[in-house]
């Protein structure tokens, strides 16, 4: 629970939202070529959280002051016996981003990866094509650890990765 958000488990209701926001966003769909769909979000929740030792936690990102979920972020390719998980967060609607929510979202996500499950470290890859998302990162603790080139492609064009 923060100041003006919290985090809960990501939820099959919840991949609809999730689902109608991927296809408003013009800004960062990460593969344009693969629409999203709420049932194959919801089964990768489910799987996941049914696992004995899941490898993804995905958590809802929730207002505090009228219960909106605005967006997600993860603990992918988490590495229990190595303590160790990639980060990733995604607010759904550019009216959110800016205003230190991602920030604060991230803040949520880092003292459970630490103080809860006990990680000795976390990572995130950022598309070069988002300079934003890299300053994020940077802001919250993050230090550069090299780039990836032409490591896929975006909107048709060779794209690199922060890392």
């Amino acid at each position: 629970m923060g100041e003006r958000l919290y985090l809960r488990m990501f939820t099959p209701e919840d991949g609809e939202i999730m689902r109608e926001a991927s296809l408003t966003d013009s800004e960062f769909a990460h593969d344009p070529r693969f629409p999203r769909s709420a049932m194959t979000m919801n089964s990768r929740f489910r799987t996941s959280s049914e696992a004995e030792l899941p490898d993804n936690l995905t958590f809802a990102i929730v207002l505090r002051e009228n219960e909106e979920l605005i967006g997600r972020n993860e603990l992918d390719f988490l590495d229990m016996v190595h303590r160790s998980a990639e980060t990733g967060t995604e607010l759904f609607r550019p009216e959110h981003r800016g205003k230190g929510y991602g920030t604060e979202a991230k803040h949520l996500l880092l003292s459970y990866a630490f103080d809860v499950l006990n990680l000795h470290m976390v990572w995130s890859i950022v598309w070069q094509q988002n300079p934003r998302s890299r300053a994020a990162l940077l802001k919250q603790g993050y230090r550069g650890a090299g780039c990836i080139p032409w490591g896929g492609m975006h909107h048709g064009i060779p794209s690199g990765d922060w890392i």
